[in-house]
């Protein structure tokens, strides 16, 4: 089945941040991305054709969002790309001709997308997740209308997807329940960490000089790197149409402050993981066992941490719903509807997914769980 996809940008201004550092609003920042769709089947084409015809609300197309990594963009890992064209693809999906949409974009500072590049920023970029949801389902894009189904992070990426779905478990309570008519959202985290207070000491030249900057000994260090450039995904995932080329790499720049690392520390994933557990939401946790710069026992500890709290949720709602059978009550609360967690250990897989069968196994692990969500 064939795709299509098309450079998109839309607008994200970060007043809750401007706020947060006493500084006045910023004029809004354009994200850029691409939206890879599937290409219509003729009927599916019809009939859509047909509603248009008779004025009727087209119905939301599925998407799901993919979160980049820390020095990189959104073609960086080849598996974004193959991702996006596969689940396109696909039939069964749901996505009007079978497949679903997504869309990977640049976050601030990163790729195509201008501004500074931090290090801690994970509550903005969920809030940047956040505005490409709004961009999609009330603007659209093209005459179309999407849903967010899902959303997939990789490395820093996984901890701002899911401080997002956190988030939007907050602002949609009603379809996070177990009366819920919708489908459960879905969260992948992928090769994400749990543990913030580790692994800052490799951008700085290690541990002593990371030392001297929390002492205060220094003001700030500097951090310099390029984006991993990538590889532009080519590979499997159907006849595509308007294939979007990967953004070239930039050099990034900045200094980290004590500031900037205490905003890192400060970063509740655990928290977030309790609040998605105690959800009707779903998570897979893929993690290659031979990642260096992330060990797979922070993938690990993550899916505990949502698995406690579902369970907990789910013992609490039994419990509840006893005293209320008590009571002359029957509302049948119980462990429906609340969050499942799956954990995927890819054998010998590094952090990048860089080798051939790591991409082959990490996509026949996640292409069916995503596209459950839309089915």
């Amino acid at each position: 089945m064939a795709f299509d996809e098309r450079p998109v940008a839309f607008a994200f201004r970060d007043d809750e941040d401007a706020q947060g550092n006493g500084k006045a609003a910023q004029p809004p920042l354009m994200l850029r991305g691409v939206l890879t769709v599937p290409r219509a089947a003729p009927a599916a084409a019809a009939a859509a054709a047909a509603a248009d015809a008779a004025d009727a609300a087209p119905v939301p197309a599925p998407v799901v969002l993919l979160a980049h990594g820390f020095l990189a963009h959104r073609d960086s890992i080849a598996l974004f790309p193959r991702l996006a064209r596969a689940l396109a693809s696909q039939s069964g999906g749901g996505g009007g001709g079978g497949g679903v949409a997504s869309l990977r974009f640049d976050f601030r500072g990163a790729g195509e997308t201008g501004g500074p590049a931090r290090l801690g920023d994970y509550a903005s970029q969920a809030r940047q997740l956040e505005a490409a949801e709004r961009f999609l389902e009330e603007e659209g894009e093209s005459g179309r209308r999407f849903r967010v189904a899902g959303v997939l992070g990789h490395s820093k990426g996984a901890t701002a997807a899911l401080l997002y779905a956190a988030r939007r478990a907050r602002r949609r309570p009603a379809s996070n329940s177990s009366s819920s008519s919708s489908p459960p959202f879905r969260l992948v985290h992928l090769s994400g960490r749990f543990d913030l207070t580790r692994g800052l000491e490799r951008f700085v030249g290690g541990a002593d000089k990371l030392s001297a900057l929390l002492r205060g000994d220094v003001p700030s260090l500097p951090v310099r790197a390029r984006e991993l450039a990538g590889a532009g995904g080519g590979g499997s995932g159907g006849g595509g149409v308007g294939r979007c080329p990967p953004p070239p790499p930039r050099l990034v720049e900045f200094d980290l402050t004590p500031a900037g690392v205490r905003e890192r520390f400060d970063t509740d994933v655990a928290g977030a993981a309790a609040e998605l557990g105690g959800c009707a939401g779903e998570v897979l946790v893929v993690h290659g066992s031979g990642d260096r710069a992330v060990p797979c026992e922070d993938g690990r500890r993550l899916w505990e941490a949502v698995c406690a709290a579902a369970a907990a949720a789910a013992a609490a709602a039994a419990a509840a719903a006893a005293a209320e059978e008590e009571e002359g009550w029957s509302r049948g609360a119980g462990a429906a509807g609340r969050s499942r967690a799956r954990l995927m250990v890819l054998e010998g897989a590094d952090h990048n997914f860089t080798r051939e069968e790591d991409v082959e196994a990490a996509l026949e692990a996640i292409l069916p769980f995503l596209l459950g969500r839309a089915a």
